[in-house]
Protein backbone atom coordinates (compact mmCIF):
# COMPACT_ATOMS: atom_id res chain seq x y z
CA UNK A 1 0.00 0.00 0.00
CA UNK A 2 2.91 2.40 0.47
CA UNK A 3 3.14 2.68 -3.32
CA UNK A 4 -0.09 4.66 -3.35
CA UNK A 5 0.52 6.46 -0.05
CA UNK A 6 3.55 8.74 -0.41
CA UNK A 7 5.08 9.22 3.02
CA UNK A 8 4.12 5.78 4.31
CA UNK A 9 7.32 3.94 3.52
CA UNK A 10 9.32 5.71 6.23
CA UNK A 11 6.88 4.96 9.04
CA UNK A 12 7.75 1.32 9.72
CA UNK A 13 11.01 1.59 11.67
CA UNK A 14 9.55 2.04 15.15
CA UNK A 15 6.76 -0.47 14.52
CA UNK A 16 9.27 -3.11 13.40
CA UNK A 17 11.38 -2.48 16.49
CA UNK A 18 8.33 -3.05 18.71
CA UNK A 19 8.15 -6.69 17.58
CA UNK A 20 11.46 -7.30 19.37
CA UNK A 21 9.78 -6.67 22.73
CA UNK A 22 6.74 -8.92 22.88
CA UNK A 23 5.27 -9.85 26.26
CA UNK A 24 2.33 -11.83 27.62
CA UNK A 25 3.64 -15.03 25.96
CA UNK A 26 4.34 -13.15 22.75
CA UNK A 27 0.71 -12.10 22.24
CA UNK A 28 1.09 -8.39 22.99
CA UNK A 29 3.34 -5.51 21.96
CA UNK A 30 4.27 -2.51 24.05
CA UNK A 31 3.12 0.62 22.28
CA UNK A 32 5.28 3.57 23.29
CA UNK A 33 4.50 7.25 22.76
CA UNK A 34 6.76 7.15 19.70
CA UNK A 35 4.72 4.35 18.14
CA UNK A 36 1.49 6.23 18.88
CA UNK A 37 3.03 9.18 16.99
CA UNK A 38 3.55 6.87 14.02
CA UNK A 39 -0.07 5.72 14.19
CA UNK A 40 -1.16 9.35 14.18
CA UNK A 41 0.94 9.85 11.05
CA UNK A 42 -0.83 6.92 9.39
CA UNK A 43 -4.21 8.34 10.37
CA UNK A 44 -3.22 11.67 8.83
CA UNK A 45 -2.12 9.94 5.60
CA UNK A 46 -5.35 7.92 5.43
CA UNK A 47 -7.52 11.00 5.92
CA UNK A 48 -5.49 12.95 3.39
CA UNK A 49 -5.32 10.39 0.59
CA UNK A 50 -8.52 11.50 -1.17
CA UNK A 51 -7.44 15.15 -1.40
CA UNK A 52 -3.79 14.45 -2.22
CA UNK A 53 -3.46 12.31 -5.37
CA UNK A 54 -0.35 10.22 -5.91
CA UNK A 55 1.62 11.32 -8.95
CA UNK A 56 3.16 8.77 -11.31
CA UNK A 57 6.47 10.63 -11.09
CA UNK A 58 6.55 9.92 -7.35
CA UNK A 59 6.49 6.15 -7.92
CA UNK A 60 9.15 5.68 -10.58
CA UNK A 61 11.49 7.96 -12.52
CA UNK A 62 9.80 9.18 -15.71
CA UNK A 63 12.94 10.95 -16.93
CA UNK A 64 16.69 11.07 -16.17
CA UNK A 65 17.63 12.83 -12.91
CA UNK A 66 16.81 16.50 -13.27
CA UNK A 67 18.77 17.60 -10.21
CA UNK A 68 22.04 15.94 -9.18
CA UNK A 69 24.48 16.61 -6.39
CA UNK A 70 26.34 15.22 -3.41
CA UNK A 71 26.53 15.86 0.31
CA UNK A 72 28.85 15.06 3.19
CA UNK A 73 29.09 15.48 6.96
CA UNK A 74 31.92 15.75 9.45
CA UNK A 75 32.31 16.53 13.14
CA UNK A 76 32.01 20.26 12.55
CA UNK A 77 29.12 20.35 10.11
CA UNK A 78 27.52 19.23 6.87
CA UNK A 79 27.41 20.56 3.33
CA UNK A 80 27.04 19.76 -0.32
CA UNK A 81 26.36 20.98 -3.82
CA UNK A 82 23.91 20.34 -6.63
CA UNK A 83 23.54 21.11 -10.33
CA UNK A 84 20.26 21.63 -12.19
CA UNK A 85 19.44 22.82 -15.73
CA UNK A 86 17.40 26.03 -15.69
CA UNK A 87 16.57 28.19 -18.70
CA UNK A 88 19.33 26.75 -20.85
CA UNK A 89 22.01 27.08 -18.20
CA UNK A 90 23.18 24.97 -15.29
CA UNK A 91 22.24 26.31 -11.90
CA UNK A 92 25.10 25.48 -9.54
CA UNK A 93 24.50 25.78 -5.80
CA UNK A 94 26.72 25.08 -2.83
CA UNK A 95 25.51 24.93 0.77
CA UNK A 96 26.81 24.19 4.26
CA UNK A 97 25.64 24.30 7.87
CA UNK A 98 27.72 23.91 11.04
CA UNK A 99 26.64 21.52 13.76
CA UNK A 100 25.97 23.42 17.00
CA UNK A 101 28.28 22.67 19.95
CA UNK A 102 25.71 20.54 21.81
CA UNK A 103 25.45 18.25 18.75
CA UNK A 104 29.21 18.08 18.25
CA UNK A 105 29.63 17.09 21.89
CA UNK A 106 27.41 14.03 21.32
CA UNK A 107 29.14 12.73 18.19
CA UNK A 108 31.03 9.46 18.63
CA UNK A 109 34.77 9.96 17.99
CA UNK A 110 38.02 8.31 19.09
CA UNK A 111 38.11 10.81 21.95
CA UNK A 112 34.38 10.68 22.70
CA UNK A 113 33.46 6.99 22.82
CA UNK A 114 30.32 7.49 24.99
CA UNK A 115 28.74 9.76 22.35
CA UNK A 116 25.18 9.04 21.26
CA UNK A 117 25.30 10.29 17.65
CA UNK A 118 27.31 8.36 15.07
CA UNK A 119 28.94 9.71 11.95
CA UNK A 120 26.37 7.80 9.88
CA UNK A 121 23.58 9.57 11.78
CA UNK A 122 25.04 12.95 10.84
CA UNK A 123 25.54 11.80 7.23
CA UNK A 124 21.87 10.82 7.07
CA UNK A 125 20.92 14.24 8.45
CA UNK A 126 23.05 15.70 5.66
CA UNK A 127 20.99 13.95 2.98
CA UNK A 128 17.79 15.39 4.44
CA UNK A 129 19.25 18.90 4.65
CA UNK A 130 20.59 18.53 1.11
CA UNK A 131 17.17 17.67 -0.31
CA UNK A 132 15.56 20.49 1.65
CA UNK A 133 18.03 23.04 0.26
CA UNK A 134 17.23 21.79 -3.25
CA UNK A 135 13.48 22.06 -2.74
CA UNK A 136 13.85 25.57 -1.31
CA UNK A 137 15.95 26.66 -4.30
CA UNK A 138 14.06 24.99 -7.15
CA UNK A 139 10.65 23.65 -8.08
CA UNK A 140 11.33 19.94 -7.59
CA UNK A 141 7.76 18.73 -8.13
CA UNK A 142 7.60 15.55 -10.21
CA UNK A 143 11.36 15.69 -10.72
CA UNK A 144 14.05 13.18 -9.83
CA UNK A 145 16.45 14.45 -7.19
CA UNK A 146 19.62 12.35 -7.36
CA UNK A 147 21.90 12.57 -4.32
CA UNK A 148 25.31 10.98 -3.81
CA UNK A 149 26.88 10.25 -0.43
CA UNK A 150 30.13 8.55 0.54
CA UNK A 151 28.51 7.01 3.63
CA UNK A 152 27.26 3.49 2.86
CA UNK A 153 24.84 3.17 5.84
CA UNK A 154 23.20 6.51 5.01
CA UNK A 155 22.69 5.47 1.38
CA UNK A 156 21.21 2.11 2.43
CA UNK A 157 18.85 3.77 4.91
CA UNK A 158 17.68 6.28 2.31
CA UNK A 159 17.00 3.50 -0.18
CA UNK A 160 15.15 1.26 2.28
CA UNK A 161 13.57 4.12 4.25
CA UNK A 162 13.35 1.75 7.17
CA UNK A 163 15.44 0.41 10.04
CA UNK A 164 14.77 -1.63 13.15
CA UNK A 165 15.78 1.01 15.66
CA UNK A 166 14.36 3.79 17.79
CA UNK A 167 17.27 6.24 17.57
CA UNK A 168 17.94 9.22 15.31
CA UNK A 169 17.83 7.15 12.11
CA UNK A 170 14.16 6.19 12.54
CA UNK A 171 13.12 9.81 13.07
CA UNK A 172 15.27 11.14 10.22
CA UNK A 173 13.76 8.60 7.80
CA UNK A 174 10.29 9.67 8.91
CA UNK A 175 11.19 13.27 8.13
CA UNK A 176 12.75 12.19 4.82
CA UNK A 177 9.54 10.67 3.47
CA UNK A 178 7.27 13.42 4.82
CA UNK A 179 9.57 15.93 3.13
CA UNK A 180 9.36 14.07 -0.20
CA UNK A 181 5.60 13.86 0.13
CA UNK A 182 5.30 17.59 0.76
CA UNK A 183 7.48 18.54 -2.21
CA UNK A 184 6.11 15.80 -4.50
CA UNK A 185 9.51 14.71 -5.79
CA UNK A 186 11.25 11.38 -6.22
CA UNK A 187 14.52 11.17 -4.29
CA UNK A 188 17.17 8.69 -5.43
CA UNK A 189 20.40 7.93 -3.59
CA UNK A 190 23.69 6.39 -4.68
CA UNK A 191 27.10 5.83 -3.15
CA UNK A 192 30.19 7.74 -4.21
CA UNK A 193 33.72 6.99 -3.07
CA UNK A 194 35.05 9.42 -0.50
CA UNK A 195 38.00 10.27 -2.75
CA UNK A 196 35.54 11.40 -5.43
CA UNK A 197 33.35 13.41 -3.08
CA UNK A 198 35.81 16.29 -2.81
CA UNK A 199 33.39 19.18 -3.41
CA UNK A 200 30.94 18.08 -0.71
CA UNK A 201 33.85 17.30 1.61
CA UNK A 202 35.12 20.88 1.26
CA UNK A 203 31.65 22.20 2.13
CA UNK A 204 31.47 20.18 5.34
CA UNK A 205 35.00 20.93 6.55
CA UNK A 206 36.34 24.25 5.23
CA UNK A 207 35.07 26.39 8.08
CA UNK A 208 38.22 28.51 7.98
CA UNK A 209 36.75 30.07 4.81
CA UNK A 210 34.03 32.71 4.86
CA UNK A 211 30.99 32.19 2.63
CA UNK A 212 32.41 34.61 0.05
CA UNK A 213 35.76 32.84 0.11
CA UNK A 214 34.06 29.47 -0.36
CA UNK A 215 32.18 30.77 -3.41
CA UNK A 216 35.38 32.23 -4.81
CA UNK A 217 37.08 28.86 -4.37
CA UNK A 218 34.31 27.02 -6.21
CA UNK A 219 34.12 29.58 -9.02
CA UNK A 220 37.86 29.38 -9.61
CA UNK A 221 38.34 25.61 -9.28
CA UNK A 222 34.99 24.32 -10.54
CA UNK A 223 33.54 26.94 -12.94
CA UNK A 224 30.03 26.40 -14.28
CA UNK A 225 27.77 28.10 -16.87
CA UNK A 226 26.81 30.67 -14.25
CA UNK A 227 28.61 31.58 -11.00
CA UNK A 228 28.04 29.39 -7.97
Amino acid sequence: MVLVVPGGQGLFSLVQEAFHHKFDNGNRLRLTNQIHDVFRDWKWLANNISSRPTRIAELAPTNPPHISGACDAALTGMGGFFLAPTQGKTKACVWRAPFPPHIQSKLVTYTNIPGTITNSDSELAGTLAHNDIICQSLDARENVVHTFSDNTPAVCWCRKLSTTATGPVAHLLRLQVIHQRHHQCLAMFDHIAGTNNLLADICSRAWHLTDDQLLTLFNSRYPQDAPW
